[in-house]
């Protein structure tokens, strides 16, 4: 052995850059693997905590009212069409046993934002993963792709939209990123709708906001190039730089049209009837090259 390594003095350096970059790997995987897990259980423990009773934050909110001496005559009307939303809905999902727990508790925001104060939203697909805080950074639209909600920097970021959309979700269409993590957290599993059986089985996303709930039936699912969803909203500035321009009304038609027209396989489209009235989100998250993107239609939008 000592006469072989004598005659191939290379070999030594070959072998020990590989024993290096194994034992490298080993501890950036362990590192990898030990943040994400770290930063998940940051939401499985609120998740778990953070979820309060609609009819209990109305009837403090109405003691509130009752105890500063302002009465609404109309609260108990618009209360009336809330709850007329609901029925509706639960009709239409055919499994209210299942899907009432998702329209009469919320999370809590608050809770949220203690940790960070940059949570907008709180996205949940029932039944999957998919269940997370939504996050806008002012300045960077970057910034929640490497950072975590703690402010800690790394994978596997945050759930969240850029400062071209509100903050209410009330855009045409409203994107919304996160990474497709290999442990399935995050937005790992987003390209299961690419299956019959699994969109049927989640065909509605929820949107929570301080002041609303957002239900969202699926329409569109494929694979888009990586082109920016909205990139029919920027143009080329004297520097020839792409500049932001403006939201569009019709957003949500031409993400529409813009998946249809990339013909990805095992892709699905069922919003033949959208129009620039409607409300949308697109969920979007890498898939190799290109994007996965799940577009949702706002089916109703119930005030709380």
């Amino acid at each position: 052995m000592i006469r072989f390594f004598k005659k191939y003095p290379k070999m030594i350096l070959f072998l020990s850059l590989m024993i290096l970059m194994g034992v490298s790997y080993g501890i950036y995987l362990h590192w990898y693997n030990r943040n994400n897990e770290e930063n998940q259980k940051i939401y499985d423990d609120l998740s778990q905590e953070a979820w309060t009773s609609i009819s209990e934050d109305k009837a403090t909110s109405g003691s509130k009212q009752l105890n500063n001496g302002s009465t609404d005559s109309t609260t108990s009307d618009n209360n009336a069409i809330e709850e007329e939303k609901i029925d509706q809905f639960l009709k239409r999902c055919g499994d209210k046993a299942f899907y009432e727990k998702y329209v009469i508790s919320k999370p809590d925001l608050k809770q949220y934002r203690d940790i960070n104060y940059d949570v907008v939203g709180y996205l949940s697909i029932p039944e999957t993963i998919i269940s997370y805080p939504i996050l806008q950074d002012a300045e960077d639209n970057d910034y929640y792709l490497k950072h975590n909600i703690d402010g800690s920097k790394g994978y596997p970021g945050c759930i969240y939209i850029e400062n071209y959309n509100h903050k209410d979700f009330q855009d045409s269409a409203t994107v919304i990123y996160g990474h497709n993590m290999k442990n399935d957290t995050m937005f790992g599993t987003l390209d299961e709708y690419r299956k019959p059986e699994y969109r049927e089985k989640h065909k509605y996303i929820f949107i929570y906001t301080d002041d609303s709930i957002n239900i969202y039936e699926v329409v569109a699912c494929s694979v888009y190039s990586s082109d920016h969803l909205l990139s029919h909203d920027f143009e080329m500035d004297e520097n020839d730089h792409w500049s932001f321009n403006a939201l569009s009304v019709d957003d949500q038609v031409q993400i529409y049209e813009k998946l249809k027209a990339f013909k990805a396989n095992n892709s699905y489209f069922d919003g033949e009837g959208l129009t620039r009235d409607d409300k949308c989100i697109a969920l979007a998250t890498c898939s190799g090259e290109n994007r996965y993107v799940v577009l949702g239609k706002l089916i109703y939008n119930i005030k709380l």
